[in-house]
């Protein structure tokens, strides 16, 4: 046994004995001889690798830049490892041997490729070669051709050479492939259901011109396989068969019998004898191919047969190329079964007798595909599937018209250009963010046989963003609608219609939006001819002159696209115009669907001159069926008409909590019943006004009330923008404490004002604005923000009115006073067990108390924190202070660094401890809801103090004075009217009590003046029944 078997031994005994024992022996093993061709099949050649059954290259285009030429190889092996039941032990190739003859002064041999131009490996990749290229003689090149086709003489030879190739490998060669899903290995599968495919390919170099020919010719006067050599007979390649009859029979594998021609065993590929006139021009022999050299093939598109012009040429060379108009896709496409955005073109080639090969198309983005498909019966589709990487073998344009008939004599058709779809999925966007944008892409067309590669096809894709229509909330990007339509029908014979599109959207504006689909008209409508579209003339922030022939629709759906900012501070204008075709095809009619309107919008329908000939609320128009609504214009003299558009907002409240919150209306709701704005709130809204409480169960732009809530609080709000409120929206204010509300969007407290209440003086804003926060009670503002309600205090009665400002906000002044008076007091800081907490201030100096009065006290339960007096600062040297809505114990403190004492003593003169800086306070009896807190001393050592405070029926005051002094001590009511002399005359030095004659008073607050010496002390007195 020769060398090869022990190799054999060593690396193949297992898959001959799992595979040789699991066979019946009552199987047939077709184990034919291995061929090998050059036209990719046998009999006869490969129509898509080689159309009409040659091989065209252009020529190089300079020395510079050499052309290639890389030929595969074909074999058909069926040598599968198994014990035959006839020739006994069957072996794998190990090494094989064959020779190539060729025009050398055409083609100059480069070496050997174990890839092809995809990237796929060889049936032989792990195999080891070894080569030699030597010149022949013509006889030696042509020989076998010769005798094949009885030509008489040896045909003209350009440089005849031999390339004589042997390789080995340590792995044996695998079998051909069988058809899908089969297990090459599986020696059952007949050598006939097997693939040709590439063993080797052969790198040339072009040489020859644009006409010359050149001939491959495989040779079999040296082919082996293992030890069997073609050229020797009766050689075997499995010595040692049981049956002792020959694999290589005299009959079986020479045709003709003993004395019949040999030069085609082994070999496969085109045999053309007596086909004329093809034999005469091209006469083929198995084992053969012809070579075309042409002049070099160029990539282009064309629009396909009947469409108009969708692509262009950018750049001279012919590298750049784009797609014209951009691929537009709505994003409610889906909606109606689109999925993708598509345009259709060819591509070409551009050089007449050439043939591009290989073309590799890629694109460089996630959302740019594309796939070739067939148009017409006999169209090759060589990437039917959607994808982003494919390959087009080949785009001919030698088949019927410089190659008439194929190399076996069948006449050529023309080939076709390539049908190429281009897809532009929204899916394959960004889905984490807005998708709608304008996106560029590329195709890139790359092939060795081009006079220019790569080239590049530019691909704009629009993804047009919606209008919100008819959804409330512009900001939910994933519930975006297809906006409102109208559709315009004249009365002719044959009705005509066009449906025109409105709406808002997000980051829109007045002019022409690419990224919502509008675009404009290029001419003006034909005269006299049915028509509608929108126009911007009297738009604001549009220039004169845009679209003077309308607004076209970029997606292709409607006759007139027009999209508007949504959140625009103002009710939207619609214009369209439209010509019925004459006045005898009145009435037109327009029609709509109201379930295209936002809940609660406000949709008006009028002429253009203000509504002084029609005007109707597009949601109570005549009924047409359904939720549709219609009206109908009989006067031919109307050719345009206007849509006034208000969008309902949809508000995001402020922070709202747990508890009790000051609310108001920042938006015009469709529906005000309290349940419908606060579903959540657990009690019916009341609001203040005449100095009381009132309950509302319908609520108010323009009012502010208290609500509250539990756990669960309403976080957003639908309605008309609210941007102004004025006399007609009846917000009266009356003298006093009034709760209000603000805008839809923030506003400066210096921007409120007031208008006249019959003829009564405008009223004067008194103090500041209070908003009211769950844990913090009353707190001044600067800004009235959206959503939320405020206090404020005014002399006299009048209307409010705000105004959304036009300009930048406008910050409040900043009050200095209140500042100065603020940094030179001291804080006492109040909260309670649940968070609560509220700061006020004790002053030094005299204060104007109504500056600083905070607004009446809430009703019970409402966190609210205050001097007795009212305000949340106060002069009083041992001020009282009452506190509501909280939740025990509450806390007293006084910050690090405060010099001031105090002794905290509540009504029934219980003290609680001295509040120092840095030193807290617990109270913690539930009853106890107001404290008054001593001071230990002034500077002058005179101290002036009322307890209890609040007073019930009775009250003490004491003097303390560090030396004689004169004294007065009276006690006013807040309208400054002397209620009662206390004391007038001396005290001594030391303490003195008075009584007060609290009585005989009236619950309220009341102030006893001390005049000691020169200097006065003012202490408020509240008295409670």
């Amino acid at each position: 046994m020769r060398q090869w078997v022990s190799v054999w031994k060593m690396v193949a005994v297992l898959i001959v004995a799992v595979i040789g024992n699991t066979v019946s022996r009552g199987q047939t093993f077709d184990v034919k001889l291995p061929l090998l061709s050059l036209t990719g099949s046998g009999p006869g050649y490969d129509a898509q690798i080689y159309p009409a059954g040659f091989i065209v290259v252009p020529q190089e285009a300079t020395p510079q830049q050499p052309r290639e030429l890389l030929v595969p190889v074909y074999i058909r092996n069926c040598w599968v490892p198994s014990n035959h039941p006839v020739w006994g032990k069957v072996w794998p190739i190990y090494s094989f041997e064959f020779k190539l003859k060729y025009d050398g002064d055409l083609l100059e041999f480069l070496g050997i490729q174990k890839v092809s131009p995809r990237g796929d490996s060889v049936l032989a990749k792990d195999f080891t070669f070894v080569f030699d290229d030597v010149p022949i003689t013509a006889s030696h090149m042509l020989g076998a051709l010769v005798d094949w086709h009885n030509l008489g003489s040896v045909p003209p030879v350009y440089g005849p050479r031999r390339i004589r190739i042997v390789a080995s490998s340590a792995k044996p060669l695998p079998p051909s492939p069988a058809g899908p899903g089969q297990d090459p290995w599986d020696p059952t599968i007949q050598c006939d259901q097997r693939q040709y495919v590439p063993v080797i390919y052969l790198r040339f170099r072009v040489r020859g011109v644009a006409g010359t020919i050149a001939r491959l010719i495989l040779s079999n006067d040296t082919l082996k396989y293992n030890d069997l050599n073609l050229s020797v007979f009766p050689a075997e390649p499995f010595p040692n068969n049981p049956s002792g009859s020959r694999y290589r029979d005299f009959i079986t594998y020479r045709t003709g019998g003993a004395t019949g021609n040999v030069s085609y065993e082994g070999l496969e590929g085109v045999d053309n004898r007596g086909l004329l006139p093809i034999a005469n021009l091209y006469p083929s022999m198995p084992g053969m191919i012809y070579v075309f050299v042409t002049e070099i093939p160029q990539i282009g598109f064309e629009p396909r047969l009947g469409v108009d012009a969708v692509v262009r040429q950018v750049s001279p060379s012919g590298d750049e190329w784009e797609v014209i108009h951009p691929i537009v896709l709505d994003s409610a496409s889906w909606t109606r079964g689109v999925f993708y955005g598509r345009r259709e073109l060819v591509v070409t080639n551009e050089v007449e007798g050439t043939r591009l090969t290989n073309i590799i198309v890629e694109s460089n983005a996630q959302w740019l595909k594309f796939q070739t498909f067939a148009a017409a019966p006999g169209d090759r589709n060589p990437i039917p599937q959607i994808t982003r990487s494919g390959v087009i073998d080949y785009i001919d344009r030698t088949l019927g018209e410089t190659i008439l008939q194929d190399i076996q004599n069948n006449p050529q058709a023309p080939s076709r250009p390539q049908n190429f779809r281009i897809l532009c999925d929204p899916q394959a966007l960004p889905q984490n963010t807005d998708a709608a944008g304008i996106y560029v892409g590329y195709i890139t067309f790359r092939t060795l046989s081009a006079s220019v590669s790569p080239v590049r096809l530019r691909v704009t894709f629009i993804y047009v963003r919606n209008p919100v229509e008819p959804n409330n909330d512009p900001r939910n990007l994933s519930a975006l609608g297809q906006g409102i339509r109208i559709t315009v029908t004249n009365s002719a014979a044959t009705p005509q219609s066009a449906t025109l599109v409105f709406g808002l959207g997000i980051r829109a504006t007045d002019g022409i939006d690419t990224l919502f689909g509008e675009t404009v008209y290029d001419n003006p409508p034909v005269a006299g001819s049915f028509y509608a579209r929108w126009y911007l003339d009297g738009v604001a922030n549009v220039p004169p002159g845009t679209a003077p022939y309308g607004l076209r629709d970029l997606v292709g759906l409607y006759s007139s696209r027009d999209i508007r900012n949504v959140f625009a501070d103002s009710t939207v204008v619609f214009l369209c115009r439209f010509d019925a075709g004459g006045a005898q095809n009145y009435p037109v009619t327009l029609t709509w669907d109201t379930t295209d309107f936002p809940a609660g919008a406000r949709l008006f329908l009028r002429d253009t001159l203000n509504g002084t000939i029609f005007g109707v609320d597009m949601r109570q128009a005549t009924p047409a069926g359904g939720s549709r609504m219609s009206y109908t214009i009989t006067d031919a003299r109307i050719r345009s008409f206007v849509i006034e558009y208000t969008y309902p907002l949809v508000v995001q409240y402020p922070v709202l909590q747990k508890g009790w919150n000051l609310v108001s209306l920042p938006v015009r709701p469709a529906n005000n019943h309290w349940r419908m704005v606060y579903p959540r709130a657990i009690n019916i809204p009341f609001w203040f006004s005449q100095n009381q409480y009132q309950p509302s169960e319908f609520l108010q732009v323009g009012y502010g009330y208290y609500v509250k809530y539990s756990d669960s609080v309403d976080r957003q709000i639908a309605g008309v923008r609210l941007l102004r409120i004025d006399r007609s929206d009846n917000v009266l204010l009356y003298n006093g404490w009034n709760t209000i509300g603000g805008l839809s969007v923030p506003v400066s407290v210096e921007r409120i004002q007031f208008e006249n209440y019959g003829a009564e003086p405008l009223p004067q804003r008194v103090g500041g604005v209070y908003g009211y926060r769950t844990d913090r009670g009353f707190v001044e503002v600067s800004e009235l923000t959206p959503g939320l309600g405020y206090w404020i205090k005014i002399r006299g009665r009048g209307y409010l009115k705000l105004e959304a400002p036009g300009t930048p906000r406008i910050i409040a002044a900043r009050d200095d006073e209140r500042e100065r008076v603020l940094q030179q007091s001291v804080p006492v800081f109040v909260h309670d067990a649940a968070g609560k907490e509220a700061v006020l201030y004790v002053s030094p100096q005299q204060i104007n108390r109504e500056r600083f009065e905070l607004p009446p006290v809430p009703p019970q339960g409402l966190f609210d924190v205050r001097f007795v007096s009212g305000t949340y600062v106060e002069d009083a040297v041992s001020p009282s202070l009452q506190f509501q809505g909280v939740t025990y114990p509450v806390i007293l403190r006084l910050p690090m660094g405060v010099t001031a004492e105090y002794t905290v003593v509540d009504r029934l003169g219980r003290q609680w401890g001295i509040l120092r800086g840095g030193s807290e306070i617990e109270i913690t009896d539930p009853s106890v809801t107001a404290v008054q807190l001593l001071a230990a001393g002034t500077a002058t050592g005179i101290r002036v103090e009322v307890r209890p405070q609040p007073a019930l029926e009775r009250a003490m005051v004491e003097i303390v004075l560090p030396e004689r002094a004169p004294i007065v001590l009276v006690l006013y009511n807040l309208v400054g009217e002397e209620v009662a002399r206390v004391y007038e005359g001396e005290l001594p030095a030391g303490s003195s009590i008075f009584s007060l004659p609290v009585e005989t008073l009236a619950s309220g607050q009341y102030i006893l003046r001390a005049l000691v010496g020169e200097k006065a002390y003012a202490v408020p007195v509240v008295v409670v029944r």
